[in-house]
């Protein structure tokens, strides 16, 4: 027979992909004709940018930019120069299904660079990137949310899900004029500008979303005296950022991820009103990437019978996310870093990576371990410049407000800051400043009523039954299933024991009353 059914449907994102490769790399480097001649390599390093990133039937298409920077002593002088060169590359997930109405985050970083000299004017660099892409899916999950008929019984359970709105990716450009601080010398070059980009704070409001951030700049560069050994100086600056994002469906009651992406940075030197090179003329894109989703609570029906009639079910697993957390807080970490072959007199500079190897959930707190790529730039006891690299683990735990069932995520971790003490020629004790960033998912799985039938031309052939029946239950029993095995209400169970949980804190004696019949 046809019954009063509530449905309710629900939009529910589903991985198809979730993966890790390793894309070669490799180019032949000529110096163009304004670089000195290298008389020998301090370090070779490079960073990757997304540029594309498309879902095309059952592939995923990525295209990107692998730029390297090759540090080394000029032949003649003797100063630190930075050869830079890029080069695109493409690399192609396959997904085994269609990506109907997917969305593609990709990450990617350098995991190893080198490179061999060839002649005081040509650089063979040889790398890998590891390029790690998740695609999502949106499928909908339908359900019984309610029966509206006073012949059935039914056991509904709410359940709170998150749902996603959208999504958006916003380019845009910083450009900035900075000044060399009082008491440094001019520049004679620009070695290198690595930029770390930092949300500070976002609003919602009706389909968009505001976003405030900073760029932290650390340039390296050597140094213009009178007598041309003017050596390698940093100089650090921060750029205050702000955009508005674009994302249709989206308002002050949503949530969301927001992430900053800086793109390399272009930074040129440039003289100032007494022609001294005291400027830095600093150009980079900047990537906002925002997702967001709504949460609310919806009644899933997950059992029903009647005492009167046969009642056919149709049950299937349905399994629905919810923010359980989101994690966007600092962290320190403390490392003692022993570098090898070399012993330092002072140190210039020190750049700290994190990579993320492992996420899980344990004891209701986000376990993360890693490894921090620390990259020093120092002068030896000889009075030369050198650089050093080495990698030492870490780890990071963040406890969880509203840890339960299965959980799951995709946590950030970004160095912002650092700072070291040489406690040794060649040992560094490094504070770390981690930026950890997560939205951290609930996964709940009812097993859901999808179709229900009653027949209410054969009601059903019940023994006769008494007005009251003794039943002694066990600790932790269900109301519903002990009212279900004796065709009555359960709330008829609880009303006439005084109970207002369904399962049963203790062993118990309950009286069971008679379900009485609808007249027909």
């Amino acid at each position: 027979m046809d019954l009063p059914i509530t449905r309710d449907t629900v939009r529910v994102s589903a991985p198809v992909l979730d993966t890790a490769a390793d894309h070669p790399v490799d180019c032949d480097i000529i110096l163009p004709d304004y670089c000195p001649d290298v008389s020998r390599v301090l370090k070779t390093e490079g960073c990757v940018e997304i540029d594309a990133k498309q879902v095309d039937g059952a592939r995923l298409t990525v295209s990107g930019t692998f730029y390297v920077r090759v540090l080394y002593i000029t032949e003649n002088s003797g100063n630190v120069r930075c050869l830079k060169h890029e080069t695109a590359f493409t690399h192609t997930f396959d997904l085994g299904e269609e990506g109907v109405e997917a969305r593609a985050r990709v990450r990617a970083r350098v995991a190893y660079v080198n490179c061999r000299l060839i002649g005081p004017r040509r650089v063979q660099v040889r790398g890998s990137l590891a390029i790690r892409a998740i695609v999502m899916v949106e499928r909908e999950e339908e359900f019984i949310s309610g029966v509206e008929d006073t012949r059935l019984e039914t056991c509904a359970r709410p359940v709170r899900c998150s749902t996603h709105v959208g999504s958006a990716e916003k380019p845009f450009d910083v450009h900035e004029q900075l000044e060399i601080s009082y008491g440094k010398p001019p520049v004679a070059s620009v070695i290198q500008t690595d930029a770390v980009a930092v949300v500070q704070d976002y609003k919602l409001i009706s389909n968009k979303v505001i976003a405030k951030g900073e760029i932290r700049l650390k340039t390296l560069y050597s140094a213009e005296t009178e007598d041309g050994e003017g050596g390698v100086e940093v100089m650090e600056h921060a750029i205050p950022v702000s955009q508005i994002i674009d994302l249709p469906g989206v308002d002050e009651d949503c949530g969301c991820t927001l992430r900053l992406i800086p793109g390399v940075v272009n930074s040129t030197a440039q003289p100032d009103g007494e022609g001294e090179n005291r400027k830095l003329d600093v150009q980079m894109t900047v990537t906002a990437e925002v997702s967001a989703y709504r949460t609310r609570e919806v009644t899933a029906l997950i059992d029903a019978f009647s005492p009167e009639y046969e009642v056919a079910l149709q049950t299937r697993p349905v399994t629905l996310l919810h923010v359980a957390d989101t994690v966007h807080t600092t962290e320190m970490v403390r490392q003692t870093v022993e570098l090898e072959a070399v012993e330092l007199k002072s140190v210039t500079d020190c750049t700290v990576q994190a990579n993320l190897t492992e996420s899980k959930f344990e004891g209701g707190a986000l376990l993360l371990t890693g490894e921090l790529q620390v990259s020093v730039f120092a002068v030896d006891v000889q009075g030369g410049p050198v650089c050093a690299d080495k990698t030492v683990p870490f780890s990071i735990r963040e406890e969880l407000k509203n840890a339960s069932g299965s959980m799951r995520g995709d946590p950030d971790v970004q160095v912002v800051s650092n700072s070291y003490t040489l406690s040794g020629p060649n040992r560094l004790d490094l504070r770390v400043e981690c930026a950890v960033d997560a939205t951290v998912f609930t996964a709940v799985q009812e097993n859901a009523v999808a179709d229900l039938d009653m027949d209410d031309s054969q009601p059903k052939e019940l023994p006769p039954q008494k007005t009251l029946t003794l039943y002694f239950a066990d600790k932790g029993e269900s109301v519903w299933e002990i009212a279900k095995r004796y065709n009555t209400s359960p709330e008829g169970i609880k009303q006439e024991n005084n109970l207002e949980e369904d399962a049963l804190d203790a062993r118990s004696m309950l009286l069971i009353p008679k379900q009485r019949r609808h007249k027909s």
